[in-house]
């Protein structure tokens, strides 16, 4: 009676293995990719806060009457699109602040709006 050793892996066993492999490597990676996609997000909408934030406390700083000729920096803010709407009745100012920008193919936006009374 003769006995078979075994010395290595069978085909199939070393399939197996290999498909576990590949399984746990993509699964990995996409989650890599997922976690850098959600990273560039919240950057986007940080800086966006901060820029609306700036641009608020700006106005915060200036004159009553001079917040209606405020105007935005053209190409300070790449690749941020900002609008500024003022709207003053009497001795009250509504100011709102939109940034947008794309992500991919997506238009995202964040705004923030404040009032401003006129001191007397």
């Amino acid at each position: 009676m003769r006995i078979k050793s075994s010395l290595g892996f069978s085909l199939l066993e070393v399939m197996v293995a290999v498909g576990i492999l590949t399984f746990t490597i993509v699964t990995l990676l996409l989650g890599f990719i997922t976690c850098n996609l959600s990273i560039q997000s919240n950057h986007n909408l940080l800086l966006a806060s901060t820029y609306v934030q700036y641009i608020l406390e700006h106005l915060r700083k200036m004159p009553f009457d001079e917040i209606s000729n405020y105007t935005i920096s053209e190409g300070f803010y790449n690749p941020f699109n900002i609008t500024l709407k003022t709207n003053i009745n009497n001795n009250l100012a509504n100011i709102t602040v939109n940034v947008s920008w794309y992500e991919g193919q997506k238009e995202k936006n964040f705004s923030l709006t404040t009032y401003r009374h006129r001191i007397q």
